[in-house]
C-alpha cells in the first residue's frame, strides 16, 4: 500500500514541496518521518494493493512478452540479412535505399504552452527499446510550415541523434510531434519492421555511435546515416522477411499500447481507491 501511495500525485506534491538544497535537492529524514499519509484500515490497504498489484502484473507480463518478441525479430533479421550466405552476392546500396530517415522539427521555445494539446517528443522520450509517452514540453498550435511527417502516430520508429545516440523505440499515443535531434525511421509501404530490427541490432548501434561526432556530447548525422553502405536483399527475400516480421512488430506495438493504457488506468485508479470514491467489497 505504501509503495503505491508514494507514487500518487498527492505524495509527489508533498515531497517536491519539502525538497531543500540549491545545487542538489534532497529531503531530510526528519521531514520524511512527518510525511502525512491517508491510512485506511489494514483490510482496505490489502485490497488496494491487490487491485493495483494485479494491474502491475499484467504490465510486467506484457513487458516480458515484448522481450521474447524482440528476440524473435532480431533472430529473423539475422537469419535473412546477416547469416544468409547469399548476402555477399547481393547488390551494393545504402540505408536510404530501404529506410527513409526524417529529421525532427526545431520548434521555438517561445511557442511552448504547458497546457498545450500537442506533446513534443525529444531525446528524453526515446529510450533504448522503450518509449516514454509523457512529454515535458507542449504546444497549443502547430506551425503551418511543419511537414506532415512531424505528426507522430502509433507504430512510428524513432532514433535518438544526440547524447545517447542510436537508441531506437516505437512511438505510441496521440497528438505527438517530432522535435529536433530525434529522427523517424520509415519503411516502404508503411512497413517498419526492417528499419526497427536493423537499427536495434547491437552491431548497427555500435556503428552509429562510432560515426557520431562531438566532445561534450555525441551527435549523429541523419544525412551520414542514410549513406551507410549495406547489401540490398532481393525483393522476394525482403517480402518473406516482412511476412514474418511485421506481425511481430505489430504485436510489440500493441503490447506497448496496452502497457501505457494500464499504467494510466492504475495511476488514475490509485487516488480514487485511497479516497474511498470507489467502494471495495
Amino acid at each position: 500500500y505504501l509503495f503505491y501511495y508514494l507514487q500518487g500525485t498527492k505524495a509527489k506534491q508533498y515531497i517536491e514541496a519539502s525538497l531543500a538544497g540549491s545545487t542538489q535537492k534532497f529531503i531530510g529524514l526528519g521531514q520524511l518521518r512527518k510525511f502525512p499519509i491517508d491510512l485506511p484500515d489494514m483490510e482496505t490497504q490489502k485490497k488496494i494493493a491487490d487491485i493495483l498489484g494485479t494491474i502491475d502484473e499484467k504490465i510486467e507480463l506484457n513487458r516480458k512478452m515484448n522481450e521474447t518478441l524482440e528476440q524473435m525479430g532480431q533472430a529473423l533479421f539475422r537469419h535473412y540479412f546477416i547469416d544468409n550466405p547469399e548476402a555477399e552476392k547481393w547488390e551494393d546500396g545504402t540505408v536510404s535505399d530501404l529506410v527513409t530517415i526524417h529529421s525532427g522539427y526545431a520548434f521555438k521555445r517561445t511557442d511552448f504552452d504547458p497546457n498545450g494539446k500537442y506533446g513534443l517528443v525529444t531525446i528524453r522520450n526515446v529510450q533504448d527499446g522503450n518509449f516514454l509517452g509523457e512529454c515535458s514540453d507542449h504546444l497549443a498550435d502547430v506551425p503551418a510550415k511543419v511537414p506532415d511527417y512531424i505528426h507522430l502516430k502509433t507504430g512510428d520508429v524513432l532514433l535518438s541523434l544526440t547524447g545517447n545516440v542510436g537508441r531506437v523505440c516505437i512511438a505510441y499515443g496521440e497528438n505527438l510531434l517530432l522535435n529536433q535531434r530525434v529522427a523517424k525511421l520509415a519503411g516502404a509501404k508503411d512497413r517498419h519492421s526492417f528499419a526497427y530490427f536493423m537499427f536495434r541490432q547491437n552491431e548497427f548501434k555500435d556503428r552509429l555511435i562510432s560515426m557520431s561526432r562531438g566532445t561534450a556530447q555525441l551527435n549523429l548525422s541523419p544525412i551520414e546515416t542514410k549513406k551507410i553502405k549495406m547489401k540490398l536483399p532481393p525483393e522476394d527475400t525482403l517480402e518473406n522477411f516482412y511476412s514474418e516480421a511485421e506481425p511481430l512488430f505489430e504485436m510489440i506495438t500493441d503490447n506497448y499500447q496496452q502497457i501505457q493504457t494500464l499504467a494510466v488506468f492504475r495511476d488514475t485508479l490509485l487516488p480514487r481507491l485511497i479516497s474511498g470514491k470507489i467502494t471495495l467489497e
